[in-house]
């Protein structure tokens, strides 16, 4: 499923981002893709991937920093504020960057 983050077709990457979301713990490993995944040119693989993020809510040291820096994306604030917080107390550090927005 991860290798199927970097399709050349941005609905497979979505659905992929979708799936891992119910994947639930077992989809750790793909933390790391699905953070790369946050910068795709396809508004549609950015949001699936933040929101799978949130669900999984796992290796917050990796990936509150790069949702925060999603909120510079007028098209992930709603979805990038929501995926950190999920993330509760170890969302703390991104804090300043969602008052901000």
């Amino acid at each position: 499923m991860i290798e199927c983050l970097n399709h050349r077709q941005p609905g497979i990457c979505a659905e992929a981002a979708r799936t891992l979301a119910s994947w639930g713990p077992s989809a750790e490993a793909a933390i790391h893709a699905l953070v790369d995944a946050l910068g795709h040119p396809a508004e549609e693989v950015r949001m699936a991937s933040a929101y799978a993020l949130g669900v999984l809510h796992s290796q917050p040291n990796i990936v509150v920093e790069h949702l925060a820096e999603s909120l510079d994306d007028p098209c992930l604030l709603e979805t990038a504020a929501w995926a950190l917080a999920q993330f509760g107390d170890a969302a703390q550090p991104a804090l300043p960057k969602i008052l901000a927005n």
